[in-house]
Formats: C-alpha cells, sequence, structure tokens
C-alpha cells in the first residue's frame, strides 16, 4: 500500500512539474525596450518646462517647435531631436522628459538632461 502511495505521489508531481514547465515554454513575455537617454543640451525634451526658472530659460513659447509639432514643445529645437529618430527607429513613442509626470513614467525610457543643465551646476557649487 505504501508503495503504491509513495508511487502515486511522485506521478501526480511529475505530471504537474511537465505540465508547468510546458505551460511556461509556450507563454513567453513580449520583449520591452526603454531607452533613457543621457547627452547634453541637443537631446533636450523640455525639461526646464517642469522645474522652477525664469521664462529665458524654457523653450515654450514660439519659434520653437513650430516646424515638426505646430506648437510650442519645450525643446530648444524647432524640430525632432537625434532622440526622437532613434524612438522611431525602435518603433516607439517620442521619448519623454524625466520631469515630465505621468501614469506610466518612464515605460518607454527618458531623457535625462536639461538645457543649461551644466551651468547651472557650475553656478550652484560656486554659491
Amino acid at each position: 500500500m505504501a508503495r503504491r502511495l509513495f508511487a502515486f505521489f511522485i506521478s501526480y508531481h511529475l505530471i504537474l512539474i511537465i505540465s508547468t514547465i510546458s505551460r511556461a515554454q509556450l507563454v513567453q513575455p513580449d520583449k520591452h525596450v526603454s531607452l533613457f537617454i543621457f547627452g547634453d543640451s541637443f537631446l533636450d525634451a523640455g525639461n526646464n518646462n517642469y522645474i522652477k526658472t525664469r521664462t529665458i530659460d524654457q523653450a515654450n513659447y514660439r519659434p520653437y517647435g513650430e516646424t515638426y509639432f505646430n506648437f510650442p514643445t519645450g525643446r530648444f529645437s524647432d524640430s525632432r531631436l537625434i532622440s526622437d529618430f532613434i524612438a522611431e527607429y525602435a518603433n516607439l513613442p517620442l521619448v519623454p522628459p524625466f520631469l515630465q509626470p505621468s501614469l506610466d513614467q518612464y515605460f518607454f525610457g527618458a531623457i535625462l538632461h536639461r538645457m543649461g543643465q551644466v551651468l547651472w551646476l557650475k553656478l550652484t557649487k560656486d554659491m
């Protein structure tokens, strides 16, 4: 009786393990890609819009953004950035600035730079 119970126990668990492994191999998660971009002011996607700074240090007024977006974007560019072309090539939406508040923050990545950051760090260090 004990042998039968032991054999049943082993058989049951082997079947359970094999079915779990085979199911795990069938259901593969989708691969997710995020872009985290470090750089200089050429890659600023509008982080200055989300900090308390002077208006002259922001780009949320015309002529910035007129050519491609048809409205001011906060980028110190009239069109798209290099990171926008990289995101387009990777089939991702435009990479947002890291200070932009959103529910899916950093899901597709972030641009981790703002215009004048190096100068700002130097000025605050000297104070």
